[in-house]
């Protein structure tokens, strides 16, 4: 799936470390550029970091993503993981 909009806002940087070594992660929040806009929440994670931290707020940006979902503890989880970010 793929939407086109405005980067709003950035989340501060995560890390941590996992049974594969360490791991970092943040957030990149885009406004569609739709009649009614939305923000969406995308999780740029490892790889996906190094590229979502070459854009700035307020540039416009086309965005590939997925969406995945786990069950943890009888409750389920969503993340909208960002698979590629690039200027319009």
């Amino acid at each position: 799936m793929e939407i086109i909009g405005k980067i709003v806002e950035f989340t501060a940087p995560e890390t941590g470390t996992s049974d594969k070594g360490t791991w970092k992660r943040r957030q990149v929040i885009v406004k569609t550029l739709d009649q009614n806009p939305v923000q969406i929440a995308f999780t740029a994670i490892g790889a996906r970091y190094d590229e979502a931290e070459k854009h700035v707020i307020g540039e416009i940006v086309r965005v590939r993503f997925g969406v995945s979902s786990r069950k943890v503890n009888d409750r389920w989880f969503s993340d909208i993981l960002l698979w590629e970010i690039k200027e319009v």
